[in-house]
């Protein structure tokens, strides 16, 4: 019968030798995940509240609350898709009008891969 101190020795030797291949042919023992985002902004030129502004990733819907004239910021984990307002989307890329849940209609407009821009529905042409 073999005894503990055997085992363990082989456990060691073992080990050493499996962290010494990795090492030789290069494999990562651990990798981090990282966790890049993107920035993601809409800029609200109307003087109306427009809601929840859901950003869309393939991975994930972002929520924004936009109440005033101003410019919001939200970090995502890719570069958008699209954009959701009261339930109308808009593909990145296009520009649209949408109607918010008062009833006022908006014009938006991608003013880049990650922003959007929210103007007046005569703006939209």
């Amino acid at each position: 019968m073999y005894k503990p101190v055997y085992y363990s020795m082989v456990k060691t030797v073992l080990l050493t030798l499996a962290l010494s291949a990795f090492a030789v042919i290069g494999a990562p023992l651990y990798v981090s995940a990282g966790s890049s985002t993107v920035t993601f902004s809409i800029t609200n030129q109307q003087p109306v509240p427009v809601g929840t502004v859901t950003v869309n990733t393939l991975a994930a819907g972002y929520n924004v609350t936009v109440t005033d004239v101003t410019t919001y910021s939200v970090d995502i984990d890719d570069n958008a898709v699209s954009v959701t307002i009261n339930g109308q989307s808009l593909s990145n890329g296009q520009k649209g009008l949408v109607t918010l849940a008062d009833g006022t209609v908006v014009g938006v407009m991608w003013t880049a891969t990650n922003a959007i821009v929210i103007v007046d529905k005569d703006e939209i042409q």
